[in-house]
């Protein structure tokens, strides 16, 4: 069996959650059978190398063209066929909804995220929108052979929404990266140091775009600093859009992360925040969970799925249920030992190889 992936996503500067998602699954799955044979293809910009693409059933393919040229050929003339630019694939896999053409004869699966686009399509900016009609994600769901959704909310909204038959549709959930686990005090407090950050501090990760909600939970720290005046809030993920200027007085902005301040971030923090107004999966709540720190989410889409009775749940449109649930997770002792250890525990059940295992066995039966 030949199996054509797209790596495209790979490329980008500032990885993302498809990012991670692509390198992970993809990894895994290429270790589990030597015998299917992939082939990593993309256009216009290189992706990142990694390790795990020098295995002995791994070939990278350029496409022939400019990645806009290619993405501009799919949509108006839906050619070339990716399975014939290198030359034959049983099936391609898509980790995210980039346009690209495949001919009858290779079934197409392809990975679904979340929906948010058709939800709050008023929060994006006009760049957001455009991109997202030029893609034509719903005629590309119709066209899959084979939707695999991160959670039961991202398969809820393809039935819903694009109106995709429920057995065209498998839920596999994603994992979360062995990395992510406490480590040892002293390292943690020798980063914060380095870093200049406070010894308590809320966490944040994500773009700051309207939907993330970064003004509510602004507004909630903002709240509890009348009570916890040493209470730090650091923020970590690109500017976004849509963002104001704000009093940086003990708000630590972080553009760009490397995944080792990730790890560090995830285990200095007090209390990780994920107040987003909708989301397909929702890494960041895990990950916390998995270095120990208790986590405040939104109790919405797949957030909730996916975080369950690990954390404590919130309304995020209102200030004073964020800013009560932070305040609860700081000051009640068995409050926030009880989330540290359903947090362990509840992690255990999201690993990339299960991820793997389960993705593949579902684009051979595609």
């Amino acid at each position: 069996m030949i199996i054509a992936a797209d790596i495209r996503v790979l490329a980008s500067v500032n990885p993302s959650g498809i990012s991670e998602y692509t390198d992970q699954v993809l990894a895994n799955m290429i270790a589990l059978d030597k015998n299917i044979k992939w082939k990593l293809w993309f256009a216009g910009k290189s992706p990142k190398i990694l390790p795990w693409m020098y295995s002995s059933n791994v070939t990278l393919h350029k496409i022939a063209y400019s990645g806009r040229a290619f993405i501009a050929r799919s949509r108006f003339t839906r050619r070339p066929f990716i399975d014939h630019m290198i030359s034959g694939a049983d099936i391609a896999f898509f980790p995210h909804f980039l346009l690209g053409e495949t001919s009858l004869k290779c079934r197409r699966v392809m990975t679904w995220h979340d929906l948010s686009y058709e939800h709050f399509s008023e929060l994006l900016d006009m760049r957001h929108r455009f991109w997202h009609w030029w893609m034509k994600p719903h005629m590309q769901a119709i066209g899959a052979n084979k939707i695999i959704a991160v959670s039961h909310a991202t398969a809820n909204d393809l039935v819903r929404i694009y109106k995709i038959p429920k057995e065209k549709v498998q839920v596999v959930y994603s994992g979360i990266s062995p990395n992510l686990q406490p480590i040892a005090e002293d390292m943690v407090t020798e980063w914060r140091i380095a870093h200049r950050l406070p010894s308590k501090f809320i966490l944040m990760f994500g773009t700051r775009e309207p939907r993330k909600n970064f003004d509510v939970l602004l507004r909630a720290w903002r709240t509890l600093r009348m009570r916890h005046s040493d209470l730090g809030l650091v923020c970590m993920g690109d500017s976004g859009w849509g963002e104001r200027i704000y009093n940086k007085n003990g708000l630590y902005i972080f553009p760009a992360v490397s995944s080792e301040d990730r790890i560090y971030a995830m285990n200095a923090a007090s209390v990780l925040v994920y107040p987003s107004l909708l989301e397909g999966f929702g890494f960041p709540p895990l990950e916390a969970m998995a270095c120990g720190t208790p986590v405040v989410a939104s109790a919405n889409s797949a957030i909730a799925e996916i975080s369950n009775s690990a954390c404590l749940l919130v309304d995020p449109y209102s200030v004073t249920s964020v800013a009560n649930a932070i305040n609860l997770a700081l000051t009640n002792d068995d409050v926030y030992a009880r989330l540290i250890m359903r947090g362990f525990i509840h992690i255990q059940s999201f690993d990339w190889r299960n991820t793997a295992e389960q993705t593949l066995a579902t684009m051979v039966s595609s």
